[in-house]
C-alpha cells in the first residue's frame, strides 16, 4: 500500500469517526475492493454502503419502514428487490 492510500485511509476513518459512520467505517474497505473488481461506477459504491448503515441503523426490531425501489436507478438492482428503510433513524 502506497504512503497517500495509508494516509487517505486513515483520513477516511476519521471522517467516519467524526460523522458517527460504524457501519460505513467498518465495510468500506470490503466493497471498495469489491468494486474495484467489479468496476462498480461510485454511485453504485456509494449507495451499497449506505445501504447497510441505514440497516445497521434500523436493526432488526424497526416496525416504522417504508420500500424503497432503486432498480430504475441501478443497473442489476432488480434483482435485489426493494429495500426497507427505517423512517426513525435521525429522529430524537
Amino acid at each position: 500500500m502506497s504512503t497517500t492510500n495509508v494516509v487517505d485511509t486513515a483520513r477516511l476513518n476519521l471522517l467516519l469517526n467524526e460523522l458517527r459512520l460504524p457501519a460505513i467505517k467498518a465495510l468500506w474497505p470490503q466493497f471498495a475492493e469489491q468494486s474495484d473488481k467489479e468496476g462498480w461506477p461510485a454511485a453504485r459504491f456509494l449507495a451499497t454502503i449506505a445501504e447497510h448503515e441505514i440497516a445497521e441503523r434500523a436493526g432488526p426490531g424497526c416496525l416504522d419502514s417504508a420500500p424503497l425501489d432503486l432498480s430504475g436507478f441501478l443497473p442489476g438492482y432488480a434483482e435485489r428487490g426493494a429495500l426497507r428503510f427505517c423512517r426513525c433513524v435521525g429522529r430524537a
